[in-house]
């Protein structure tokens, strides 16, 4: 049996059909894994080929420094180096996540694989953690993490999502770990998500399993709804430890398919709890057949009262009778978790820059981070099938700032592709963020994936780096054409479809 994710499509169905194998989840992976102060960024290459090895994956760290990120020192890796049989359609890469597992003061980066075959078991997948160290990540003490709360099965795509998050406020990062083919009894593809404790041993040999039919979750597991695909960690009581933040963008109520909805489970002393589990769904403007509510997530103090906020995005989301223009709603913190009110963007919305087109797909991959160092979180937002005047499908980029009273349009930034050879059909700016203070200014930089930007090679991949505080600066273009980067350009690679944040 052979696992692909498709190439990246504009219309509803096709989406449908790349989620009914392993989404390309928002990808948290915003990380020191040397330890020297300056964020690292990490890039997913899942759709690389070796040779005739098609989509083996492959996935690169970008070091900072003081002067940004680094062309020297940058590390790579792939299924040799991690001591992994190479198998056609493992997409090595897929989802990235960091966290300080073991409490050493050096981020680990954990890679899903979620193509890899079990014995006797396709697709079973499974996630290489690489620890950090003074000298970059270590491949030789590499663990391997399998399924343990359940039987690995054919199709459950473990590793196809991750998060990093101390669920249980003991200073040690957890991994939650998403299986969207994950059958629950007769629903094939119901989904689930297996958390891991960190330790100072490091991350546990046993794990919490979650899924839509366990008691006290709400909903029940049915086929196809992929509970797990995404991912999302943040802190929305304060109490000090995260909440885990769960999309099922392909759930259904009764005849409305595909709506979409959002679990939070909440942190405790003892870790995860199902007890005060909000189920939330649209809003803004109500359930709606094929919005897919919860395709990407991302968390942020945007008002900076010391409580996490919520962005969820529901990319299909019809404006008026634009079609599929997109919309992101936003619930803030506070002392008794999320609350009721929400706020709505859409690129109708006052003072957004540009207006809502149909395809545009606002809300496709978000990023939250403080990119002016006022102290409160931005949020950048992706529009993967946004057209520059008549350049179709070329991507771009809206930034809403925050301040006391939340998120504003005011000061609003438009972002396009300004490094990586200018806008281009179907280059897809946007697909991935992620967000890191890469040269240790104290303002965090944006990172754009371009997966299907043409350099050396058709599709090849690249990613646009924007200096916080993201105006008045020059931004730049990584690629695996980029002097420093280890690896080799291959058509339709998609450098960048997975980010670090």
């Amino acid at each position: 049996m052979q696992f692909r994710l498709p190439p990246l499509l504009l219309s509803v169905p096709a989406v449908l059909a790349l989620l009914s194998t392993p989404v390309l989840a928002q990808a948290n992976a915003q990380g020191d894994f040397n330890g020297d102060g300056f964020d690292d960024l990490a890039v997913g290459t899942p759709f690389f080929d070796n040779g005739s090895l098609l989509n083996v994956g492959a996935a690169n760290v970008i070091f900072g420094s003081a002067a940004g990120l680094a062309f020297n020192g940058n590390q790579r890796f792939v299924a040799f180096n991690l001591n992994l049989t190479e198998v056609a359609f493992d997409q090595l890469g897929t989802a990235l996540a960091a966290g300080d597992f073991n409490g050493d003061g050096f981020d680990e980066l954990a890679i899903g694989v979620p193509g890899k075959d079990g014995l006797s078991i396709n697709n079973s997948g499974m996630v290489a953690v690489v620890p950090g160290s003074a000298t970059g990540l270590n491949t030789i003490q590499r663990t391997i993490l399998t399924q343990v709360s359940d039987s690995q099965e054919s199709g459950d795509s473990y590793g196809s999502s991750l998060i990093a998050g101390d669920f249980n406020g003991d200073g040690f990062d957890d991994l939650a770990i998403g299986a969207p083919g994950e059958g629950i009894g007769s629903a094939t593809a119901a989904g689930a998500v297996e958390v891991r404790l960190g330790s100072a041993a490091g991350l546990g040999s046993t794990g919490q399993f979650w899924h839509q039919s366990m008691a006290g979750v709400l909903d029940t597991a049915e086929t196809n709804d992929r509970f797990g695909a995404v991912l999302e960690a943040g802190d929305f009581n304060g109490d000090g430890r995260d909440e885990l933040v769960i999309g099922v963008a392909t759930e259904d109520d009764d005849a409305i398919s595909n709506m979409g909805v959002v679990h939070v489970l909440i942190g405790t002393a003892t870790g995860l709890t199902a007890i005060g589990d909000l189920l939330l769904s649209d809003s803004c403007d109500g359930e709606e057949a094929e919005d897919q509510y919860g395709f990407a997530l991302a968390t942020g103090d945007f008002n900076n009262d010391g409580f996490d906020d919520l962005a969820i995005g529901a990319l299909f989301e019809d404006v008026g009778t634009v079609m599929n223009a997109g919309q992101v709603e936003v619930r803030y913190g506070s002392s008794s978790g999320l609350k009721n009110a929400v706020q709505c963007w859409n690129q109708n919305t006052g003072g957004v820059l540009d207006s809502v087109e149909a395809l545009d797909v606002f809300g496709c991959a978000l990023v939250a981070a403080d990119f002016n160092n006022d102290g409160r979180d931005d949020l950048a937002i992706g529009s993967y099938g946004e057209d520059i005047g008549s350049v179709v499908n070329a991507g771009a980029v809206n930034v809403l700032l925050g301040s006391a009273a939340g998120l504003t349009a005011t000061g609003d930034l438009f972002l396009q592709d300004t490094a990586c050879d200018g806008p281009e059909t179907s280059d897809n700016l946007g697909l991935a963020l992620g967000a890191g203070d890469y040269d240790g200014d104290g303002r965090d930089d944006l990172a754009i994936g371009i997966p299907n930007e043409d350099n050396s090679v058709t599709n090849g991949g690249a990613v646009q780096v924007v200096p916080g505080p993201l105006t008045g600066v020059t931004a730049e273009c990584w690629s695996q054409d980029t002097v420093g980067i280890i690896g080799v350009a291959n058509p339709g690679d998609g450098f960048g479809r997975a980010l670090g944040r």
